[in-house]
């Protein structure tokens, strides 16, 4: 079993504390850690760390980078926009080599296509439908190449999931729980960066086609290989337990009407 963040926000960190944390994490775990990183959108978590909004992307680059420089370099000396390091050394390396996988969580094109020059994989998100999806994968694909970067090994999705005895049912059982969960998603302005198709203000149901995995067992299925078909992804995180449901429905064998 792996296990990862899913995300650490880079840019409201320092790299020395990035690098430390990961490192430690994949030692802790035999070398089984996978980073999940982005760069976050929220107003409230950048004024909470004293980090301006504006600068969060040229803050991402540079902590990555500087973390990337701790985690196989026997000592980094770093003179950058954001930090600077003077003969820093991280005395705690990761397991894994050169560093545990980064895998670059990203909505907007331009987020899609930093993942493809600076990351892993692409950690693709559950909110974007999957025709954007499958425009977005087109530019990560062509952003890996004109970088002359291989498609990796690993194409992560996350994607909301539920079983039940039929489609209606299991809409029904996830609708008290993804459908406030996704209006607070849209206060706090997660679409914005994604296509104007792509609000999350909308009823239910519509949110749900093209972007959730509901239904029964056989329609799940069907679901999950036209992703692999049409993105070519090979990794699912599936999120089951959504904030306010009881822990014990939270198995799919256990809702009710399953």
């Amino acid at each position: 079993m792996h296990i990862g963040t899913n995300i650490f926000l880079l840019p409201i960190h320092n790299p020395v504390y990035v690098a430390e944390q990961v490192a430690t994490l994949d030692v802790i775990c035999g070398g089984r850690f996978i980073f999940g990183c982005g760069l976050g959108y929220r107003p409230e978590e950048f004024n909470a760390f004293d980090v301006e909004m504006k600068v969060r992307v040229s803050r991402f680059l540079e902590v990555l980078q500087v973390a990337q420089q701790l985690w196989t370099e026997p000592e980094v000396t770093h003179e950058g926009r954001h930090f600077r390091l003077h003969r820093a050394v991280l005395t705690l390396k990761p397991v894994q080599r050169p560093h545990p996988p980064v895998w670059i969580a990203a909505s907007g094109d331009p987020a899609v296509e930093r993942a493809a020059r600076h990351g892993d994989a692409w950690l693709i998100n559950p909110h974007a439908s999957l025709p954007t999806l499958e425009r977005q994968m087109a530019l990560y694909r062509r952003t890996l190449q004109a970088a002359g970067r291989p498609f990796p090994s690993d194409a992560p999705i996350l994607k909301e999931f539920r079983i039940a005895g039929t489609r209606r049912a299991a809409l029904d059982e996830s609708k008290p729980y993804l459908e406030p969960k996704y209006r607070a998603y849209a206060d706090w302005g997660l679409d914005k960066p994604m296509p104007k198709e792509e609000s999350l203000s909308v009823p239910f149901e519509r949110l749900a086609r093209d972007r959730f995995i509901l239904g029964n067992a056989e329609e799940c299925r069907t679901d999950i290989e036209r992703h692999v078909r049409t993105l070519g992804v090979n990794h699912f995180i599936f999120r089951v337990q959504w904030p306010g449901v009881p822990r014990g429905r939270a198995r799919p064998d256990r809702a009710a009407g399953s």
